[in-house]
């Protein structure tokens, strides 16, 4: 394998705001398919609908200071859009919804839970439940309600 040369001279940030999120499935593979498919196109709010990325793994199989709530093998997912967009908050809303209902839990087994525990959030639950096909049902697990 060639070694790559990497000139460490620039980087850039930028203040954002962020929807954190816990992706479990039944094994480490598919937390693996369902992250891919979450974080896909998401290297940068040029031309994406946000930045997305993979903060670390979780639960059995990667850090197990952190538990997930279902006990299965999870990842931390971050999506991110700069402050200085004008329409952010709706902005970022429209793409979380978009990956988690349409990347994360058409993976099969994946679960998604919230993981940012504030008095502002995202009301996505009833959103994302219409993908059950009139399946769906509001249960408490993991002592928080739920989408099942």
């Amino acid at each position: 394998m060639l070694a790559a040369k990497i000139d460490d001279t620039y980087a850039e940030a930028f203040k954002s705001i962020y929807v954190e999120l816990l992706i479990t499935a039944r094994d480490r593979t598919w937390v693996e398919h369902a992250v891919n498919a979450a974080t896909g196109h998401g290297s940068s709010t040029i031309m994406c609908d946000c930045e997305a990325g993979l903060d670390r793994y979780v639960g059995p199989g990667g850090d197990e200071s952190f538990q997930t709530p279902d006990g299965r093998p999870g990842a931390v997912v971050q999506m991110h859009l700069p402050r200085f967009r004008k329409d952010r908050v709706e902005a970022l809303e429209k793409a979380a919804l978009a990956r988690i209902s349409q990347n994360v839990l058409t993976t099969p087994t994946a679960a998604c839970f919230n993981l940012i525990d504030s008095d502002t959030y995202y009301h996505m639950g009833r959103k994302v439940a219409y993908f059950g096909n009139g399946f769906q049902t509001r249960e408490e697990r993991y002592g928080r309600k739920v989408w099942v």
